[in-house]
């Protein structure tokens, strides 16, 4: 039943009642004899008309107050709905700002890292050239090899700071990371410190993805690495493979679209990451560690690449507790 007819019923209703107490107990005759007594008051017409305008006194009063209770819970409503839509306009303001960093940097670095590798490609040459005579005294061979080395580190820095760049190879395969982790994870085994062991949860069902094979090992050997440094040479590395699928809330959060996507999580036992240090991890540049011995260009350019594949990766650490990076990959198929 609609507002308006619901009203109706409701005043026609009260009419009744108002025209059952004229008519049957005789109301305003009772109120007209009891003023003609008082005629000094001119009150007898005013009295007449008192029960209507307390029953319409009443029946407005409650339609009011339903109406301000409607109007109070809608007005809840839109205020969720609008701190809501405020928040999601920040995450995406967030990302945005997040995109443009990530473009500025990587114009620079670009520019930077051609430069860079036309002075690199000669030295790289050279001194290979010159280590590699016969007739190379000992003593300048091996400053030749570690001049070779400086420039080969000098050559991956350039590198990796080429797909930061361009956000990685655009030449992709169709991969079944559970077949393929598993092989990565038992080379991962030989070359562990001994302190160091691997836990593997791969499901077989997790589905393929469609990535640059290459460019999938070096993301996995930089988490690797990262989490094997972060225990300092005991604990156990593990790393888990399965399938999810992402609704619209869960996919805003990670800059994605809805859908199936394939989900690789390596986590460590290490001291954890402080949340600060959490919110610039993936940030060009950035690194914790001193000496010089980090360039920050590591988990950046992991970034990008699975940002390349149209996926995303996250860590989630607290202070004290096991670090946990989550890469998301679109799943071949889509939907589960």
């Amino acid at each position: 039943m609609s507002t308006s007819a619901r009203d109706l019923v409701i005043g026609a209703a009260a009419c009744a009642v108002l025209v059952y107490f004229f008519t049957r107990i005789e109301l305003v005759e009772l109120v007209f004899d009891w003023t003609r007594q008082h005629e000094d008051w001119d009150l007898d017409e005013i009295l007449a008309g008192v029960p209507a305008l307390a029953v319409v006194a009443a029946w407005f009063a409650v339609r009011r107050r339903r109406e301000a209770v409607l109007l109070s819970v809608r007005l809840e409503h839109n205020v969720a709905e609008l701190q809501e839509e405020i928040r999601r306009r920040r995450e995406l303001q967030e990302q945005l700002r997040e995109a443009y960093k990530v473009a500025a940097v990587g114009t620079v670095a670009g520019g930077l890292a051609h430069e860079l590798n036309d002075v690199l490609q000669p030295i790289v040459t050279l001194a290979q050239l010159h280590a590699d005579r016969p007739d190379t005294p000992d003593e300048v061979r091996t400053g030749m090899r570690h001049i070779h080395e400086a420039a080969e580190r000098g050559r991956d820095i350039v590198r990796h700071s080429l797909s930061f760049t361009t956000g990685g190879i655009r030449d992709t395969e169709e991969v079944d990371p559970a077949q393929w982790l598993a092989g990565f994870a038992a080379q991962a085994r030989e070359s562990a410190p001994s302190g160091i062991t691997f836990a593997t949860r791969l499901g077989s069902g997790a589905g393929s993805v469609r990535v640059n094979a290459g460019e999938l090992e070096h993301v996995m050997d930089n988490l690797l690495s990262n989490a094997v440094e972060a225990m300092q040479g005991r604990g156990t590395v593990t790393v888990v493979l399965d399938a999810c699928t992402l609704d619209a809330e869960a996919a805003l959060a990670q800059g994605l679209t809805v859908g199936a996507y394939v989900r690789i999580a390596v986590s460590d036992e290490g001291p954890g990451i402080a949340g600060e240090v959490q919110r610039h991890v993936f940030d060009p540049f950035f690194t914790t560690k001193g000496g010089g011995d980090g360039t920050g260009l590591g988990l950046s350019v992991v970034y990008r690449l699975v940002r390349g594949w149209e996926g995303n990766i996250s860590v989630h650490s607290e202070p004290g507790a096991r670090a946990t990076f989550t890469v998301l990959i679109p799943r071949l198929g889509g939907q589960d």
